[in-house]
């Protein structure tokens, strides 16, 4: 360890040893005895170097304060020397540039293409993009104030910190676009750079989004598109019992400490836990445990894994007792009845009277002798309105009733059927207006394409709506006031085959404009929170007016009624069909995904900026993505083995509820508790808790259509 005092020249350690000059001459020569790791100068807790032969490393041009002269020279080619010419004390953070050369043995770069070069400071690896092309002043790093940046030449690679990564404690966070955020004087800066911001306490990486926490303890959040701070809270928000890994891609405990898995190992806060061939991470009870590969079960406490039995499965939602013996909640507590009072884990909870302890939506209800009914809130019992599946939204399906195609009504509340409607045509595309009065089922009729407006509370059909070609899509405005359905519309004056949407006024129910598109392939069509966008996905490139080489996203303005852009998803490859499948846009308007993939086989979610139409990121994965959870946190799809979930913060995709393969289409209730999912293959509607993403209930139909369409009222 080489280090600099506070005087005089004394810098020779265990691991040094003076081979010439003095420690009172301007120049000095050490040895290593050892190897060493890494070398510490005054402002910089780590500073190291990795680098393979024939390369060699060195450190130039070093100022201190009053000083401009060399610091440290750092050979590697054969033995190591360090060289140290000093004139003044170490005793502030210096400010430094390390520059890389290379020896020529003959064999020129190619020879060096298996060598690797490598500098941390402060914990922050960085690493050379391509080792062999260093130079001599192309490749260097200067480190100034905190901040270690890339020269001109071969690019290096910082690492981003782990999510949860907090100033103080860690000296510096590097984010996911690799700027170095610190923490001085309760101003945080970025790239060394201060941003607007005073009296700040903490700044937090998380989900890889900058966090900063001031005096007041109110939070902000850094958005990088204006480069300011935007109001927030605290992200860190402790996992729901039943939380599980994977499914989740984290796990927070009551202690704010964030489990992550990988490899098979469980890790705390980044740091690894003694841990191998774990499947499984589970938070319940307070507690967090592992399963591994034995399916044998630990849980986490005081710093150590210490061994017990599996935690039991949770309870269908619906489940109640007398009529079953216990309940499982979701933290894998179990609930008894006995003599009219509630046990949660056989401890009696403040409780006399009862005749039904209910497990429904996630939470515990009671109801007494009085019929009054009560929620437990985790630690005591609290008044609830009423039994908690009354009054529940309703699920419509597209179904087949004795041989006439219908409309299957479903009660949320009791995961019953309560109605079937018949239409007399068989239901592409559900929507269900926001305020729940109507249904508009769209589909083929025998003249062409069709809409039924039904009745929610009659339960029957008001009104048939003729459009000239089978529907496409379906969507209802967020303030309920029209209907957008979309069809492919034939030829247009010039030749080209294009698509229409219908507008419908819910007033009349009569479609009172259309709008043209210069597409022949639209697919599908969403529209924007505010209801001012209409977004149309289409694909086959260079067959229709547009004339574009990769899939594309139509965009309406609906006050204008007219197209008023087309967005092209970027493709690397722009000789290959690119056919798009879907387009969704977040309730919180901030992002848009549309799935598409090329014709010899590759698929990807491409994520766009609305306001902008530019692409941010693709995922690689087989997943058509329909629907958002209320708050814009996740988004599910078909595919990956059943119904996949994409992580809106992280963007990373996981397989939600596994095997449906005849999975064909899927709603979300409106506090995004339940997924409701069509299966084609079995005709019955799959129930699934978004907590835990298991299967909780399963709903018979007699025949499902063959679209599976299935809708239920929106969030608002």
């Amino acid at each position: 360890m080489l280090c600099g005092t506070a005087a005089g020249h004394n810098i020779v350690s265990d691991e040094w040893s003076i081979i010439s000059g003095s420690m009172t001459g301007s120049s000095v020569v050490l040895n290593p005895k050892a190897l060493p790791e890494s070398i510490a100068l005054a402002g910089i807790s780590s500073l190291s170097f990795s680098t393979g032969s024939p390369l060699n490393t060195y450190v130039i041009g070093s100022t201190l304060p009053n000083e401009n002269f060399p610091a440290i020279e750092y050979f590697y080619n054969g033995a190591i020397q360090v060289a140290l010419i000093a004139s003044a004390p170490i005793n502030a953070s210096p400010t430094f540039t390390i520059g890389f050369g290379y020896a020529d043995y003959g064999g020129g770069c190619a020879a060096e293409a298996g060598q690797t070069a490598s500098v941390t400071v402060n914990g922050t690896t960085y690493r050379a993009s391509n080792p062999c092309e260093l130079q001599s002043g192309s490749g260097d790093l200067t480190f100034a104030n905190g901040v270690l940046q890339a020269g001109s030449g071969v690019g290096w690679t910082a690492t981003p910190s782990l999510s949860g990564t907090t100033i103080p404690s860690a000296t510096q966070i590097i984010d996911m676009n690799l700027n170095v955020w610190t923490l001085s004087g309760g101003v945080a800066y970025e790239n060394a750079q201060p941003t607007v911001s005073a009296g700040v306490i903490l700044l937090l990486c998380y989900g890889g989004t900058v966090y900063q926490e001031n005096i007041h303890h109110n939070w902000w959040l850094w958005d990088s598109n204006t480069d300011t701070w935007a109001a927030s809270t605290d992200p860190r928000v402790i996992s729901p019992a039943g939380t599980t890994i994977p499914v989740a891609t984290q796990i927070i405990d009551s202690g704010l400490d964030v489990w992550t898995l990988s490899g098979g190992k469980a890790y705390e806060h980044g740091q690894l836990t003694p841990s191998s061939g774990v499947i499984l991470l589970l938070y319940a009870k307070g507690l967090v445990y592992q399963e591994n590969i034995h399916h044998d079960w630990w849980f986490w406490r005081n710093g150590a894994w210490v061994a017990t039995s599996a935690p039991p499965a949770p309870s269908a939602s619906g489940t109640a007792i007398p009529t079953a013996a216990e309940i499982v909640d979701n933290g894998r507590n179990v609930w008894t009845l006995s003599g009219g009072k509630a046990y949660e884990n056989h401890v009696l909870t403040p409780s006399s009277g009862v005749i039904q302890l209910l497990f429904y939506g996630g939470n515990v209800y009671q109801e007494n002798g009085h019929h009054a009914w009560y929620a437990w809130n985790g630690q005591a019992w609290g008044p609830s309105v009423a039994d908690p599946r009354v009054g529940q939204p309703l699920a419509y399906v597209a179904s087949q009733s004795k041989g006439v195609y219908a409309v299957t009504v479903i009660d949320t509340g009791t995961n019953s059927r309560k109605a079937v409607i018949p239409i007399g045509f068989e239901a592409s595309y559900l929507a269900v207006t926001p305020d729940a009065k109507h249904v508009y089922a769209a589909g083929s009729s025998n003249t062409g394409g069709s809409v039924a407006v039904i009745d929610a509370a009659q339960e029957k059909v008001l009104k048939f709506i003729s459009v000239p070609y089978d529907p496409e899509g379906i969507v209802v405005s967020p303030d309920g006031t029209k209907v957008y359905v979309f069809y492919t519309a034939g030829y247009d004056d010039n030749g080209d085959i294009t698509s229409t949407v219908a507008t419908i006024d819910t007033a009349t129910n009569v479609v009172v404009a259309t709008i043209n598109t210069p597409d022949d392939d639209d697919v599908s069509i969403a529209i924007s929170p505010d209801g001012k966008k209409l977004y149309l996905a289409s694909g086959l490139s260079c067959l229709c007016a547009s004339h574009m080489d990769g899939a594309w996203i139509d965009v309406i303005d609906t006050a204008s009624n007219s197209l008023v852009r087309q967005i092209e998803l970027p493709t690397a490859y722009p000789d290959v069909g690119e056919v798009i499948e879907n387009a969704v846009i977040s309730p919180n308007n901030a992002k848009l995904y549309s799935n598409h993939l090329y014709n010899f086989g590759i698929d990807e979610v491409a994520i766009l900026n609305p306001a902008t139409g530019a692409e941010t990121k693709t995922i690689p994965d087989v997943l058509n993505v329909q629907v958002f959870s209320p708050d814009s946190q996740h988004l599910y799809g078909l595919g990956l083995g059943g119904v996949g979930v994409i992580d809106t913060a992280t963007e990373i995709s996981t397989t939600a509820v596994a095997n449906i393969p005849g999975a064909s289409d899927l709603s979300i209730t409106p506090d995004g508790k339940h997924l409701y999912i069509t299966d084609v293959t079995t005709n019955s509607v799959l129930v699934a808790d978004t907590a835990t993403y298991t299967i909780s209930t399963v709903i018979p139909v007699q025949q499902l259509s063959s679209s599976g369409a299935i809708a239920i009222v929106p969030a608002r």
